[in-house]
């Protein structure tokens, strides 16, 4: 069996990709805004913005505590992300 060589970049930023991914759940900041005062160069703040983006998308109720957030900040970030006729029905 063979393994996936880790990310060097994501082992590097992995502090800092947690915290963006909090500001952007609970402070509702956009990928942009919450890594642009990290102590990085322009390009990997670029790459890590990316990276947040990416990890948005599979932000799920399985693995919200991977970045440190409470379910009940989860939940309240992922309804919010919801159209508004999905958020009023049962």
């Amino acid at each position: 069996m063979t393994y996936a060589e880790p990310d060097a970049f994501r082992t590097r930023v992995r502090e800092d990709l947690s915290r963006a991914m909090q500001r952007i759940v609970v402070d509702d900041m956009t990928a942009n805004e919450a890594v642009a005062r990290f102590d990085m160069s322009d390009e990997d703040r670029e790459q890590l913005a990316r990276l947040v983006d990416h990890e948005l998308l599979a932000l799920n109720e399985n693995n919200h505590a991977r970045y440190a957030l409470t379910f009940n900040q989860f939940d309240r970030w992922h309804k919010a992300q919801q159209p508004a006729e999905q958020r009023d029905t049962p």
